[in-house]
């Protein structure tokens, strides 16, 4: 589901199945999956 917040989209999705890249700064949404299998983040290129 997307949802706009003064012209700024918000994209809801479960919370099981992505995460937020903890790296500082980052924030990137990371599926789960890649996360388990220690692939590097899009955002940062942080594992």
């Amino acid at each position: 589901m997307t949802l706009a917040t003064d012209g700024d989209p918000i994209i809801i999705v479960p919370s099981a199945d992505f995460v937020c890249c903890s790296y500082k700064g980052c924030g990137a949404l990371r599926p789960l999956a890649e996360v388990n299998e220690n692939r590097p983040c899009l955002g940062c290129g942080r594992v």
